[in-house]
């Protein structure tokens, strides 16, 4: 990101880089109960199909 400011007497800018980590282990965390939710419904559909 470039931020500038303005003067009557000249200008002036500055660069600035952000960097974000997160851990591994919330992506797998959110993979797994993506994958218990679709067992569940999986397991719902079958047990009591369609009506």
């Amino acid at each position: 990101m470039t931020i500038t400011a303005s003067a009557s007497e000249g200008s002036a800018s500055a660069d600035f880089r952000i960097t974000v980590l997160t851990r591994t282990l919330w992506g797998i965390v959110g993979v797994v109960l993506i994958a218990a939710a679709l067992v569940v419904v999986g397991q719902a559909v079958s047990r009591y199909g369609r009506r």
